[in-house]
């Protein structure tokens, strides 16, 4: 294992919470998906690549293996801490403890090694959640609990490749929202400063527009003829059903294995 710190100034995709009386019913997937909706609006204010750390495997105390047969001997902490200072950008005490040279993993037990590069039972949904978005191991593990970093280039993920632009319409015509979220697209105006995206039944798509029942362009806060920006909510083939693809406008240290 070798300390790196290639991932600095690049974007990362950070955590996100979902109270328990929402989750269910595609609202997971939203609020994740939402995010690459926000990376490709506004790409001026992110790097071309965008990375996430995955939770590594710890038990049920939140003790980490790799944590206990390595991190101990250099920090004086416990692992929760060290994880939350590291989370709030404190960063500089890992290159000043951590050492520079390489750390030879037969060294390590077997119990720490087994979890290099796993992600916990709980953030696994999480990962393949990235992956079908495009995004992949990129050699890199967390230094405290040697959770994977996965990484892609804003322009590979999958959101970003298949949204496409329209303008809203907004109709009196009665929608029935309560559809299957395969059945559904993300929708979002392009406002910088209020960002707000909701979900529609792929029915409401046109060739040029797209249909909002009043309660979605308020929510959304647009009106009639104002653009918008589609994109799946699950891989639902929106583009193959539709046929109306549009053109696309063109750190943290970690240890390297």
């Amino acid at each position: 294992l070798h300390l790196s710190n290639d991932m600095t100034d690049t974007s990362e995709i950070c955590s996100l919470l979902l109270s328990d009386e929402y989750k269910g019913g595609g609202n997971g997937l939203l609020l994740s998906r939402c995010r690459f909706m926000y990376l490709d609006e506004f790409r001026k204010h992110f790097s071309e690549k965008v990375f996430a750390e995955m939770r590594g495997v710890s038990d049920t105390q939140g003790r980490s293996p790799l944590w206990d047969a390595l991190g101990t001997k250099f920090f004086d902490m416990e692992f929760s801490e060290a994880d939350m200072l590291s989370g709030l950008g404190n960063k500089s005490f890992i290159a000043e403890l951590m050492p520079k040279y390489p750390i030879y993993l037969p060294m390590l037990p077997d119990s720490a090694r087994a979890v290099i590069g796993r992600v916990h039972d709980n953030t696994a949904p999480a990962l393949r959640m990235l992956q079908s978005e495009g995004f992949n191991f990129n050699g890199l593990v967390d230094i405290f609990d040697g959770g994977p970093v996965v990484e892609a280039f804003v322009h590979n993920i999958r959101t970003v490749r298949e949204g496409m632009n329209r303008h809203a319409m907004v109709t009196r015509k009665q929608v029935n929202l309560d559809v299957p979220a395969d059945e559904r697209v993300m929708v979002s105006n392009r406002s910088f400063r209020d960002f707000r995206v909701t979900t529609l039944p792929m029915e409401c798509i046109g060739p040029d527009t797209v249909s909002l029942p009043p309660e979605v362009a308020e929510a959304l806060q647009i009106e009639s003829g104002d653009p918008v920006r589609l994109a799946p909510l699950k891989d639902s083939g929106m583009l193959t059903k539709h046929s109306y693809r549009s053109s696309i406008p063109g750190g943290a240290s970690k240890w390297q294995s």
